[in-house]
């Protein structure tokens, strides 16, 4: 819990930080670092925490982000899957009185992209544009996203020992190590013969793509170093060799003691 970022967010001004979205800023600001704006609740711990439904901690994400509060991302962990997304509260944001979005007047696509970026495991667009227990004031128009620039500077300042930069910092170190999850993948240019010990592994012939060997572009494909051994498939096992295998020995012997 951070209380200074809690501090922060409770000093926004009325016209700024109206309502629900306020709740959903408390709930971000209580588990966030002071220092980078850096948290990762769950939308069900924002809910619980904001008193509000999961669908609707959804729009206000998105409406926060638009409005310049917040900045967020997902991540994919090992297996593939998204974990809680990583949020980071924007404390040099200038002050700016919050911008509403009108449902009846606003084209249809706008309103569906509001939560384009706040997707979580198991749910879907159009669940987060459901009924809400909150007000109306839940996001901008899609082509609208406030910048720290674009506005008054703030009277609030940030919390003490706020680093304007470890957002970045901390950025690059979650894309590095999500770019290390990833499986290495080696080129191989059609026809080679590392090309043809694939094929003759069971890769299928047809699948071709662009690859860049050396800085040149070739047809080929891109196969998972991890299964390779350099540019050749690794052969598949064939068992342990014939000499550890058991002796009719004994296999006499075990058949004696075991009956």
């Amino acid at each position: 819990m951070s209380i200074q970022a809690v501090a922060w967010v409770l000093s926004q001004k009325g016209e700024d930080l109206p309502g629900t979205a306020r709740l959903v800023m408390i709930a971000l600001a209580n588990h966030a670092d002071h220092t980078s704006g850096h948290c990762w609740p769950s939308y069900d711990t924002i809910a619980k925490e904001a008193g509000c439904h999961e669908r609707t901690v959804g729009r206000y994400l998105g409406a926060l982000r638009r409005n310049g509060f917040i900045d967020m991302r997902q991540t994919i962990r090992k297996d593939g899957k998204f974990r809680s997304n990583d949020y980071w509260l924007l404390f040099g944001r200038k002050s700016a009185p919050w911008r509403y979005y009108d449902r009846e007047n606003e084209p249809e696509e706008t309103v569906a992209d509001l939560s384009q970026d706040n997707l979580t495991d198991g749910q879907s667009e159009t669940a987060l544009h459901g009924e809400s227990d909150g007000p109306s004031d839940t996001g901008v128009p899609a082509h609208i996203m406030l910048e720290p620039s674009e506005s008054e500077p703030s009277a609030i300042p940030p919390p003490n020992g706020f680093d304007p930069n470890a957002r970045a910092d901390e950025q690059a170190k979650l894309q590095a190590a999500e770019e290390a999850r990833k499986p290495q993948r080696l080129p191989v240019i059609e026809g080679s013969k590392p090309w043809k010990a694939h094929v003759n592994a069971g890769h299928d012939p047809t699948l071709t793509c662009t690859v860049v060997v050396d800085g040149k572009h070739y047809r080929g494909w891109y196969f998972e170093a991890a299964k390779c051994n350099g540019l050749y498939p690794k052969p598949k096992s064939t068992g342990p060799p014939e000499s550890d295998l058991m002796s009719p020995e004994d296999r006499e012997e075990l058949a004696k003691k075991w009956g």
